[in-house]
């Protein structure tokens, strides 16, 4: 349900509201704002075969100290720029199989349970355009010798304090060894639009490119040159438009509107979508803008914030 707060509704709608807030979301300040209720819910993947363990998989005690993987672990989460490697955000996973009717454990799994701080810049998780390639994610010292990375960390495990250049490049020669098709695998089940798929690719497989570099492991590489992908969209008939409507799922003539509000003279036959392995903004792109509006309210270019809740106009737009 939904409607607007007023002084007769208030007592009900806001029986819960501590009196103790902050002073902008106190009742008197709540009048006239309008309000919605909504289902929520969590789901949380918990399947048959795997028995996972409610605590973490540690990375600070003294034998992570002493485990290869666990070392070297620190340069895959740069790889990826995860930020926020901490205790509850590891889980262990005990795989189990079948046999003779009975579930029997058979092996032994530790990994990432919350990535949701990583493939974006500092505080934007998932901004394909705020993550960093080249020069920007990974350079050589001043002598030339030792490998520098400007990926800024939330939490840095015990164990990353001892990774040594040849725990370094034994993971690199694993990161190194990734097809780009074993990236585009990973990467379409982000479920995003095909030319935002092509964004991260092209980042992950040149910060995949630059480890290689720096640890001599180029030798791994299934490709080494990189071209920035482009994406165009033609729309020069009311067919073509129709088509892209129907590849991006947006409602049927959201985008012929959307264009018709455009003076004519700025109306091309086609739109730039991803501009050199760079995302278009919303401000130039219809399809983008309205992939936002329909499809991914969280942003693409601009990923939502925290702090918008108190900005009403950048939630509308």
């Amino acid at each position: 349900d939904q409607g607007t707060i007023t002084r007769e509704n208030a007592s009900t709608l806001l029986a819960r509201l501590p009196t103790d807030g902050k002073e902008e979301y106190r009742a008197d300040n709540l009048i006239g704002r309008q309000w919605v209720t909504f289902r929520e819910s969590g789901v949380e993947l918990r399947p048959k075969g795997i028995v996972r363990r409610e605590d973490g998989a540690p990375l600070s005690d003294i034998l992570a100290r002493q485990d290869r993987v666990a070392r070297g672990h620190y340069l895959f989460d740069l790889w990826i720029e995860n930020r926020d490697v901490k205790y509850d955000n590891r889980k262990m996973f005990f795989p189990r199989q079948e046999v003779s009717g009975d579930w029997r454990v058979v092996n032994y799994y530790e990994g990432h349970h919350d990535l949701g701080l990583s493939l974006g810049g500092l505080v934007s998780s998932g901004q394909v355009n705020k993550f960093r390639m080249q020069n920007r994610f990974s350079s050589r010292g001043a002598a030339g010798k030792k490998a520098r990375f400007k990926a800024p960390l939330i939490f840095k495990p015990e164990s990353w304090n001892y990774c040594t250049w040849a725990d370094a490049r034994w993971m690199a020669a694993h990161i190194s060894a990734i097809p780009e098709s074993g990236i585009r695998s990973a990467v379409a089940t982000s479920l995003w639009p095909d030319f935002v798929q092509e964004a991260l690719v092209y980042r992950l497989l040149d910060r995949r490119n630059q480890i290689a570099k720096l640890y001599d492991t180029t030798g791994f590489l299934d490709t080494m040159e990189l071209s920035p992908p482009s994406v165009s969209v033609p729309l020069r008939t009311p067919q073509e438009i129709t088509a892209a409507e129907a590849k991006y799922g947006l409602p049927p003539g959201s985008l012929a509107e959307k264009r018709r509000e455009r003076p004519a003279f700025a109306r091309s036959d086609s739109e730039l979508i991803l501009d050199r392995g760079v995302i278009v903004s919303h401000r130039k792109s219809d399809i983008v803008s309205l992939l936002i509006r329909h499809r991914h309210p969280s942003g693409l270019t601009d990923r939502y914030r925290r702090q918008s809740d108190k900005n009403p106009r950048a939630l509308r737009r």
